[in-house]
């Protein structure tokens, strides 16, 4: 079974592998977006996701190796043909040799083994083999018992780089074997030879004299002498577990009819009785397994505590029943096991309970687990075991994470805010009598910030209303069960009624008066929004202040002290409410500077201006984004820079505000936001090259504690920023917009501080082209206006590049992207990397095109390079590559009668087969040739320089003279600003981090249904909008029916307006079906960018 969005495209091939199988596997194809409740229970975080279903057992589908039906029909083979059968006693040899987690069946003739084999589905890490027949299975038996006397040990050589490598065993007597227990290339030719001479073990390499690039581990063992002694004997019928661990072997003493106990037996022995944390172990107990065993985990700053003596004492009786893992506070995956089990950094030894099953829904960025605490007073082995029982049979109640209760006073004197925490949040939210408001917020959030005074106003105002309780609850030091808090800050209202009560999220804006109004429709209880006027002689309320609290008795206070008191409370109020958004009041006036491709930038700008200048008003904070004071560079990549100024809170709010804009998702169905809360959020900000050993830190201390406190992914990008000198990238993955806004800032926090330390200056934030050897003149600063005294830069440094195009297979294309477009977006750091989908025909609809471009051809090819290296990672490696060159350009790959191209041959040692012209669908040559190299990864790379260095060569002598216009496409342009041409230079999906370069998106089409463009258009005059430098154009893209293209051409769908320019449906050369985008250059790539998401929507 797959479980998955609707968005999930399996090859249709694949549909008979499975179903042609021994045992038939069905695909089911699940929308979770509209079955949300699916998505929860199986943990659907991502689109698409396959999961396999087999024996009650879930899978997940590495989608990193490829989507095609070959890679999909490997993994389900993987899980559900588990048990091999051994013929003889050499079988056994090598399958003992091979796997360190076995379970073997010994069956005779005619033996029931369907509960063994249901069961050896069940586990990634457990090998499965059975021996069948009385002489074969009697046979196994006796030798099985031999291998049972031995102890064995697998021992990490790792690599070397000489021919010969020495490993100190851990005793004496012990014997290995030649062949390594994981090797990682199976094609790669390394053989060994081990000779051991007392404790010392020599591993030499018997087919080359060099040394092994392997990590290999060979398994050594005990000397057989001391089997033929005594040996345990194993009886027939029977199933037997062999484990590097605790006794090493074990005889199932169950009902071998009985997939459950059988299951929780190979459980309780696939790990060890005690295990120390780290990330293997985590892989293991923390994995969804059929049993879902929870873990029982003693976490203690020291080792060699009493409570770990305690727990090691219960383990044996806990066998099968929990898991039994120590734990400290110092190491990354130890300290997230603490907070995942909710203990503190500075609190002494804790034992506890944690269920490895989701059992409160999903909580956004915590995981859903509950937890049940030991009390650590009095404890001795028997309560553990007494305290697991007691969980068995539904004794307990979860150990939720909390704050203490506030008191008396601080409910009297905290405002009119409530304040809640995790052991409160229940009881109070579920009082059936009232409307409970609860603000779930986090103190390092800029938003939750910024809303405070505001949530603060609301209360305030309805204070009077007995009904209605306005509360908040910081989700970062409380938990609680059943709330899916995916951001800062997450409004919810409970109405009153009975127990379990719904829940309603806000989602409107956040405005006091709005908010009065929302909670006018929707709580049980109707309210008025004025007080009733006050009896007479009734008692005032108390004054109220976030930073000063005064309550009095108007009869024992003079007027005097009142004033002074009044007074006092009302300049506490104003810095209470002006502090709440401020932030550090002492940080330097430092710039941000945050890196934008042009499709975020024109958001930021806005139609006219309108975006930036209300970002102006509402922070105060000078924003401007950098185009043309902007490196030649930098400029034809399409690069923008956005640069806040101003007082601190200023500049905080001002990224808030450009980010919200920056991954703004307005516009799209309302599916389009669903999908993106698990998109990954991408930014990257500028700072000074000398911060970077400053944001790392010592062995990386720095960075980590950066990364904890933002709750993002931070990378200090080692390349440096072409076009720019002295400057480093600074990119930040998050998951919310509030997150990398709180990130950002945390960034401009460290820059203030180094420049208060005096590490850095202001000077070293100021932008400056770098020019490489042979330019004289040094750096000019992008706000000196040196730039512009220098004049243009000659014809020979602006010819135009022709971009590298690689053609490769879908799961090729999977493998270059990475999970979640890692590896593709470090491919980035060098040059423009774009994903598309390749032309069918000619070529096949699943295969890609990869499109290089933006940036010298040293960086293309680098860029070459490590694509070539990284898919000599995969297993089903291959030694060719594919390029697609422009087919006007062909000729001076070959040269005259071919010399070029056989230079290129003898030059390389390469092999190179160059196919003719396909015919496209108007019936002339398709735009580009296909070149297939074979040779080893230099060879090919090699070959790629040589040829670019020939179409860039011939490229420049046929540019005509005066200054061009490079959109990084094989784009003509004729004449002036009167009549031009743009002819795309391919369709497809772009996948840049943070958005649609120009390019990209004049020639994105995206993976949801755009073929292939019309013919060039011809637009003569400008269209109505707003004009730029480089005139009106007019874009053809081709639509999968005619109803999408009206569809999208309707103003209805918002893009024409959104995007400044006018769209129409019509029909192409030969009737195919277009949608005409007529505007500026950006406004047409802002237009390709929400046209492409409207069709990834509509898929």
């Amino acid at each position: 079974m797959v479980v998955a969005s609707s968005l999930l495209y399996v090859s249709p091939s694949a549909s008979p592998q499975a179903f042609y199988s021994e045992r038939p596997v069905h695909l089911v194809k699940i929308d979770t977006s509209r079955h949300g409740s699916i998505g929860e229970e199986y943990g659907v975080r991502a689109f698409p996701t396959m999961k396999l279903f087999v024996d009650g057992a879930v899978f997940d589908f590495d989608s990193s190796q490829g989507r095609g039906w070959q890679q999909i029909v490997k993994w389900v083979n993987k899980h559900t043909e588990r048990d091999h059968v051994l013929k003889n006693v050499q079988d056994l040899n090598h399958y003992l040799h091979d796997n360190d987690l076995n379970v073997i069946g010994l069956f005779p003739d005619g033996f029931n083994n369907s509960a063994f084999v249901t069961v050896s589905r069940h586990y990634d890490d457990v090998i499965f083999a059975e021996a069948r027949g009385n002489v074969s299975a009697k046979e196994i038996a006796e030798d099985l018992g031999k291998h049972a006397a031995l102890v064995c040990e697998t021992i990490n050589i790792g690599r070397s780089t000489q021919s010969s490598k020495q490993v100190e065993l851990p005793r004496d007597g012990m014997h290995c074997f030649d062949e390594p227990r994981n090797p990682q290339r199976p094609e790669w030719t390394d053989r060994f030879k081990s000779t051991v001479e007392g404790k010392m073990l020599t591993v030499n390499r018997t087919d080359a004299n060099e040394g092994w690039g392997q990590m290999i581990q060979m398994k050594c063992c005990d000397d057989e002498s001391k089997a033929e002694k005594a040996h345990p004997m194993f009886p027939v019928p029977s199933v037997v577990m062999m484990m590097p661990h605790d006794e090493r072997h074990a005889v199932y003493d169950g009902d071998v009819f009985d997939t459950h106990e059988l299951d929780r037996w190979i459980q309780a022995r696939r790990t060890p009785m005690v295990m120390r944390m780290d990330m293997d172990t985590a892989e293991k107990i923390l994995a969804p397994g059929p049993e879902n065993t929870p873990v029982l985990f003693m976490i203690s700053r020291t080792a060699d505590t009493v409570e770990e003596s305690i727990v090691k004492e219960a383990a044996p009786q806990l066998r099968g029943r929990v898991h039994v893992c120590l734990s400290g506070t110092e190491s990354q995956i130890e300290k997230r096991t603490a907070d995942m089990a909710g203990v503190e950094a500075d609190s002494g030894p804790v034992v506890t309970l944690v269920e490895t099953h989701g059992g409160t829904g999903q909580t956004g960025q915590y995981r859903a687990a509950r937890k049940y605490r030991i009390p650590s007073e009095g404890l001795t082995a028997a309560k553990v075991v007494e305290f697991i029982t007691d969980y068995e049979n539904g004794r307990l109640a979860p150990y939720l994470k909390s704050e203490p209760v506030p008191s008396a006073e601080d409910v009297r004197t905290g405002g009119p805010v409530g304040v809640l925490v995790g052991t409160t949040f229940t009881s109070a939210s579920q009082d059936t009598t009232q409307d409970v408001l609860v603000d779930f917020y986090a103190p390092w959030c800029g938003h939750c910030r910024k809303f405070e005074p505001l949530y603060k106003q609301l209360a305030k105002k309805l204070k009077h209303v007995k009904t209605l309780r306005i509360t908040k609850l910081d989700a970062t030091r409380n938990e609680v069960e059943g709330m899916a808090i995916q951001g800062f800050p997450t409004i919810v209202l409970f109405p009153a009624g009975e127990s379990p009560k719904h829940t309603v999220y806000y989602q409107g804006s956040r405005q006091p008066d709005d908010m009065n109004v929302w909670l006018h429709e929707h709580c049980t209880h109707k309210f008025q929004d004025t007080p009733p006027p006050k009896e007479a002689g009734a008692e005032g309320d108390p004054v109220e202040s976030g930073l000063l609290d005064c309550q009095f008795n108007i009869l024992l206070v003079q007027d005097e002290v009142l004033s002074q008191c009044l007074m006092a409370v009302h300049k506490a109020d104003e810095d209470g409410a002006r502090g709440a958004d401020e932030g550090p009041s002492d940080l330097p006036n430092v710039p941000c500077r945050i890196f934008l491709p042009v499709v975020p930038a024109a958001r930021v700008i806005g139609k006219g201006g309108a975006s930036i200048r209300a970002i102006r008003e509402q922070s105060g904070a000078n924003v401007r984004v950098l185009q043309k004071e902007l490196p030649q560079e930098m400029q034809r990549r399409e690069d923008r820079v956005a640069v806040l100024t101003g007082e601190p809170y200023a500049v905080q709010e001002a990224i808030a505000a450009v980010l919200e804009r920056v991954f703004d998702r307005s516009g799209l169905p309302d599916t389009a936001d669903r999908a993106g809360r698990d998109r990954a959020l991408i930014v990257e900000v500028l700072v000074p090259e000398k911060s970077g050993p400053h944001l790392i830190g010592q062995r990386g201390e720095r960075i980590r504690t950066l990364i904890e406190e933002t709750k993002c992914d931070l990378h200090v990008v080692k390349e440096p920023m072409s076009g720019l000198a002295d400057q480093k990238r600074v990119r930040i993955t998050a998951n919310t917009v509030a997150d990398a806004a709180a990130a950002v800032w945390r960034i401009q926090e460290v820059m203030g501080e180094l420049v208060a330390g005096g590490v850095l200056k202001q000077d070293h934030f100021e932008l400056r082209e770098s020019f490489s050897g042979g330019n004289a003149g040094g750096q000019g600063s992008i706000f000196d206006g040196s730039f512009a005294s220098r004049g243009p830069r000659s014809n020979a440094s602006r010819d135009r590049e022709v971009p590298v195009r690689l053609l490769v297979a879908q799961d090729e294309a999977a493998w270059i992207v990475g999970k979640r477009g890692n590896k593709i977006t470090r491919l980035r750091d060098l040059a423009k990397v774009n994903m598309n989908d390749a032309d069918s025909p000619p070529f096949d609809a699943s295969e890609r095109f990869v499109e290089i471009s933006g940036g010298p051809l040293e960086n293309r090819l680098r860029v070459v390079q490590m694509i070539v290296d990284d898919l000599e990672l995969r297993q089903e490696a291959s030694d060719e590559l594919r390029i697609l060159v422009p087919t006007e350009l062909f000729g001076s790959v070959m040269g005259h009668r071919g010399d070029n191209i056989r230079n290129i041959i003898q030059s390389t040692g390469a092999n190179l087969q160059q196919h003719k012209a396909e015919k496209g669908k108007d019936g002339n040559d398709y735009r580009f040739r296909l070149i297939e190299i074979r040779g080893d990864p230099s060879q090919r790379v090699e070959v790629v320089r040589q040829v670019y260095n020939s179409l860039e060569n011939k490229n420049r002598d046929a540019a005509p003279g005066g200054q061009q216009l490079d959109f990084g496409l094989d784009s003509g342009f004729s004449g002036g600003l009167g009549e031009r041409e743009v002819r795309p230079s391919m369709p497809g999906t772009n996948m840049s981090g943070l958005g649609l370069g120009l390019a990209g998106a004049l020639a994105g089409a995206g993976a949801a249904g755009f073929g292939n463009f019309g013919a060039s258009d011809r637009s003569a005059g400008a269209v109505a909008g707003d004009t730029s430098e480089l005139g009106q154009l007019t874009l053809q893209l081709a639509m999968p029916s005619e109803e999408v293209a009206k569809l999208l051409a309707n103003e209805s769908s918002g893009i024409a307006w959104r995007a400044g320019v006018k769209l129409s449906a019509g029909r192409g050369p030969g009737g195919l079906v277009v949608l005409k985008v007529a505007g500026t250059a950006v406004g047409n790539s802002v237009a390709c960018y929400l046209i492409q998401d409207r069709l990834f929507m509509m898929h």
